[in-house]
């Protein structure tokens, strides 16, 4: 456990981590920056930052990438980036995280129930065909087979405009 965050890794220090970042912020005067769309934008930076470390990984390599210690502490050093980008985010937004994600959770549960009987993992693939097109938004769903991006086809989006080739 932690000492300067009472809990830590229990679940129940969100808040606790809110207001230390709250005031992380204000002490230092940055609060006129952290808007909704400016803390977005970070949080999308620092997610591109953590992806990057996997970027080139094999999947057997990435499960293996906490062996590494020094590839371990990037990982772990992006996750609390993006953590603390959203935890602002939600700050300024007033949004409870775990009960936004609670709430995710049992939407997901009623539109994605558990299929029942023999097949269920065939059956499990929802709105995407055998193709890999996802029938509802017209994206692909590219294939990924021994760490290499295989292109399975057109993009075509809801605008019937063709994207990518």
């Amino acid at each position: 456990m932690n000492e300067t965050t009472p809990g830590a890794g229990t679940g129940r220090e969100l808040p606790a981590l809110r207001r230390r970042l709250a005031a992380f912020a204000a002490a230092r005067d940055w609060q006129p920056y952290h808007t909704p769309k400016n803390l977005a934008a970070a949080l999308s930076v620092e997610a591109a930052e953590l992806l990057e470390i996997f970027q080139w990984l094999t999947p057997e390599e990435s499960a293996r990438v906490m062996a590494d210690p020094e590839r371990a502490h990037r990982v772990e050093d992006e996750v609390a980036d993006v953590l603390a980008y959203l935890l602002q985010f939600c700050e300024v937004l007033d949004i409870d995280p775990a009960a936004a994600l609670a709430a995710k959770i049992d939407r997901n549960e009623r539109r994605f129930p558990v299929p029942e009987g023999p097949g269920r993992r065939a059956r499990s693939r929802g709105r995407r065909g055998r193709s890999g097109m996802n029938r509802r938004t017209g994206t692909l769903i590219a294939t990924l087979r021994s760490g290499k991006l295989i292109n399975t086809g057109t993009i075509v989006h809801r605008f019937g405009k063709t994207l990518v080739s």
